[in-house]
């Protein structure tokens, strides 16, 4: 046997993909899968397709405004966007009947709920996240105290470290 063909293929490792590979790839499936779902819905109905793409608006603009890399806004509006439009179309669609979802009045207040309930996760989930913490830390520092008041209380002082005054 070939010992050194035998070395070669047992430290063989198949050639990994790149970060920036990855994020090509996804792009790709990303945008075919917008073909596919814009091709659906264009089949049916051309206005069904303009009221996704005006509704998409907001999360576009979002997407222009934020810098790459840093795009939270874009997938938390984004993504309650795309969660209300799916059902609000697919079943525009499958109910075979034609509602002219561009003049509902009902499907605008579910889109314009989805935009700011986007909006309020991007603008206020940081916020009570960092309260949160605050609140835990102040709570964590407090029963410190406590139990440093009792140590002192108990053993004198001399267990706080530094030389009583």
């Amino acid at each position: 046997m070939n010992v050194r063909a035998f070395r070669t293929f047992r430290t063989f490792r198949p050639p990994r993909a790149s970060q920036s590979q990855l994020r090509a790839s996804a792009r790709l499936i990303a945008a075919g899968a917008l073909i596919a779902l814009f091709g659906l819905i264009g089949t049916r109905s051309i206005g069904y397709l303009a009221f996704v793409a005006i509704a998409l608006g907001p999360t576009c603009a979002a997407a222009i405004l934020e810098k790459p890399g840093q795009r939270s806004a874009t997938i938390s509006m984004g993504s309650m966007t795309v969660a209300t439009l799916l059902p609000l179309v697919m079943g525009a669609i499958a109910g075979g009947a034609r509602r002219d979802l561009l003049t509902s009045l009902t499907a605008w207040t579910f889109v314009g709920g989805a935009v700011l309930g986007g909006l309020a996760i991007y603008l206020l989930l940081p916020a009570i996240t960092v309260w949160v913490d605050d609140m835990k830390s102040s709570k964590r520092l407090r029963e410190i105290r406590d139990r440093q008041a009792m140590l002192e209380r108990d053993w004198g002082a001399e267990v706080r470290g530094e030389q009583p005054k």
